[in-house]
């Protein structure tokens, strides 16, 4: 597959030694970098792609910041997925023109009772229009453009998922991208405030 071919060895190029079919793993003094490519999957219908589309995120968990869920470990080392990173998470944008994403052309009848309801709830929040979506990758029914996304998705982790992680490497930088509304929680939220405290405290000590 394309992206075993190019985003995989690309992340273990530079230090991602540890990954699964979907889940790269770096792993450093002060915590673990995450990189994690997300299946649309079962959401198929409901974002108006193919189900073999995808999107990717960045993240790292720090062992200086709280965490309130334990994540498994393997060969005594965490694994987390980019949700147990919150809120030090990216979510990466495509370079690829893709205005083909057309939600709920599923017939109904074909779904189970959870699913109509699922996806009724979803029509009330998701556009329904012919559109283009910049966080997921448009993969086609028959792959023929799957090189061409991956190597869009191998651009998006060198210009915006590892330069994100290195900047978040620096307890000061990270205080900074939290009250600039850089990460995914608002300034000014519980778990901002605690992270910028944190933050500003693990910086203090290097000084």
């Amino acid at each position: 597959m394309a992206l075993r071919r190019s985003i995989w060895p690309f992340l273990a190029d530079r230090g991602f030694e540890r990954r699964t079919d979907r889940v790269a793993w770096r792993y450093w003094q002060e915590g673990v970098d995450v990189v994690e490519v997300t299946s649309v999957g079962s959401q198929a219908d409901a974002i108006g792609c193919p189900s073999l589309s995808f999107g990717a995120q960045a993240g790292a968990r720090l062992v200086w910041l709280p965490h309130p869920t334990e994540v498994a470990s393997k060969d005594g080392l965490v694994r987390p997925h980019y949700w147990h990173c919150d809120p030090v998470v990216r979510t990466l944008i495509k370079g690829l023109p893709q205005p083909w994403f057309t939600p709920f052309t599923q017939p109904v009848g074909s779904l189970t009772p959870g699913m109509r309801l699922h996806g009724e709830g979803l029509r009330h929040v998701l556009r329904a229009d012919t559109h283009d979506r910049p966080d997921v990758w448009f993969v086609l029914e028959d792959g023929s453009n799957l090189d061409a996304v991956a190597d869009d998705l191998v651009k998006a982790v060198s210009t915006q998922a590892l330069p994100f992680l290195d900047r978040v490497h620096d307890p000061s930088e990270l205080a900074l991208m939290a009250e600039a509304d850089a990460l995914r929680a608002r300034r000014g939220s519980p778990v901002v405030n605690q992270l910028v405290e944190a933050a500003t405290g693990r910086a203090r000590d290097f000084r």
